[in-house]
């Protein structure tokens, strides 16, 4: 009896492997720093138009889906800032081009800084491959509305990929 239980447990562990299971984007100088006040803090520089910080986030929602979500974070939550398009690429190709047009909305969050976000799109490892410790440029095109006068600016983030993987059992 217990030679078959050493088996079968030998056998049950033998068959368990390593599989991916999700992904991770960190956006250079963005994910380490997101305690940091972004008005007075110059890694957020880059990042600015008038006056407000964009933020890319990607998160997967599913094994292989993935949503964007642009936020913007002002003082005075009076600008007028309209994401156009989000731009994923390797190297010099786009591997995705969304284009979205959606006015940020902003509203004051318990920290006394005014905060907005949209979800900009979603894609699959079907569309797109995302591969672990790859680098891509993610370009947000945005355009602020001042005095009537429309001015469009691409902001592009460093996006480094981490893959996870986790010890599967069968069942």
């Amino acid at each position: 009896m217990i030679i078959m239980l050493s088996i079968s447990t030998l056998s049950g562990l033998c068959s368990c492997r390593m599989e991916e299971s999700y992904k991770e984007f960190n956006v250079k100088n963005i994910t380490d720093n997101l305690n940091a006040n972004y008005f007075v803090s110059d890694k957020f520089d880059f990042a600015k138009v008038e006056n407000v910080v964009i933020i890319p986030e990607i998160k997967e929602v599913n094994h292989g889906e993935y949503i964007i979500y642009i936020s913007a974070y002002s003082e005075t939550g009076t600008e007028n800032i309209i994401v156009k398009n989000v731009i994923l690429k390797e190297d010099k190709d786009d591997l995705l081009n969304h284009e979205l047009n959606k006015e940020i909305q902003f509203e004051k969050n318990p920290d006394a800084i005014y905060e907005g976000w949209i979800d900009g799109s979603t894609f699959t490892e079907e569309e797109i491959e995302i591969a672990d410790g790859k680098e891509y440029d993610f370009i947000v095109q945005v355009e602020s509305i001042k005095n009537d006068v429309a001015v469009s600016e691409n902001i592009t983030f460093e996006i480094v990929v981490k893959g996870y993987k986790s010890f599967v059992v069968p069942t």
